[in-house]
């Protein structure tokens, strides 16, 4: 019997489901960033710029940017 690898036979995601998702997933991730802070592991910065950076204590920085997190040391 042939089975379709591919999962054709499901419905196709809807595009509010995947904003949702997305929009899920960032609060998780900043909720997770906050705990660091909150356990004294890490400490917000504000840039010039106004751009929300978590220094972390082993000295590693990361700039939260609205589509992702880049690593700035």
């Amino acid at each position: 019997m042939y089975t379709n690898p591919l999962g054709v036979d499901t419905p196709p995601e809807s595009a509010t489901r995947d904003v949702n998702e997305g929009a899920n997933t960032c609060l998780l991730v900043t909720l997770c960033l906050q705990d660091a802070v909150n356990e004294g592991r890490a400490s917000w910065r504000l840039n010039r710029r106004g751009q929300a950076e978590l220094h972390l204590n082993s000295g590693d920085a990361y700039l939260l940017l609205a589509d992702g997190i880049c690593r700035l040391k």
